[in-house]
């Protein structure tokens, strides 16, 4: 089984941007907004706590975790004020990681019999889809980091935030090639190679040319036909279209009845 999140804790594990402790001391004037000390919060591993040691219920309040910002719903409930403490990510949150699985995990299923569970793949190809979330999340990062401008003052400080966009791009560019290497060395995902049997057509009569299966020179059995899928030709559409057949196939529809009679039955 390859779950998105799963493949979601993988990428995770890939670019090490693992959960950070922090803690909000207790306050004896809350707010009805109250702005954490950091962005990219996991609002499940977040709490809050009354000074008392009670925890206070979610219920309560909602957090804006990518933001970091806390909305109380009613302060009054906290008469003697309210800490708070959890982990906070420097890039990814469980959501944009889990968006950056889903596309990767998406393009492996496309064109693909298996289910769409993912209960077909392989433990080894989940590590390489993981391998695509990774990429798909550092390009998506880059957009952000493509704003940044570089700083200079009067006073001759430089800051070059080009830098940071120069390194998430390398970064990237690593691991989409990484992603490209594994999903080839397996056969999967956009790029991977498919085999197919070219068909030939008779100029005469538009049929295809049959197929049979090789034989020694010396093998006296009759040969094997060979019955391959027949491409339509066609793009997918929901709305198809059908020829009536007449009640009396011909040449244009059904073809001659007895075989080698020059169409004449």
């Amino acid at each position: 089984m390859c779950t998105v999140d799963e493949i979601a804790a993988k990428a995770r594990f890939k670019v090490r941007d693992f959960g950070i402790y922090f803690e909000v001391p207790y306050t004896a004037a809350p707010v009805y907004s109250l702005r954490l000390p950091h962005p990219l919060v996991d609002q499940t591993l977040f709490t809050m706590w009354t000074p008392d040691g009670v925890e206070y219920a979610a219920t309560n309040y909602t957090i804006d975790q990518r933001n970091g910002i806390v909305k109380i719903k009613d302060t009054t409930t906290l008469p003697d004020g309210v800490g708070c403490s959890g982990y906070y990510y420097e890039w990814f949150l469980n959501e944009d990681l889990q968006y950056a699985a889903s596309v990767t995990y998406n393009q492996h299923l496309y064109n693909k019999d298996n289910a769409d569970d993912g209960s077909d793949f392989k433990p080894v190809e989940c590590d390489a889809i993981a391998t695509g979330a990774v990429s798909q999340a550092m390009w998506s990062l880059l957009a952000e980091f493509a704003t940044d401008i570089d700083v200079s003052t009067p006073e001759g400080m430089m800051i070059p935030a080009h830098q940071r966009y120069q390194q998430m791009w390398q970064m990237a560019t690593m691991y989409t090639q990484m992603y490209k290497d594994e999903a080839a060395m397996l056969g999967v995902g956009l790029d991977r190679f498919e085999q197919f049997t070219l068909r030939r057509i008779a100029y005469l009569t538009n049929r295809l040319v049959p197929l049979f299966k090789p034989r020694e020179i010396d093998d006296p059995r009759m040969p094997r036909r060979v019955f391959l899928p027949v491409p339509d030709g066609t793009m997918e559409s929901d709305d198809a279209v059908v020829v009536p057949m007449p009640d009396q196939p011909g040449i244009a529809y059904g073809g001659w009845l007895p075989i080698g009679t020059s169409g004449s039955p």
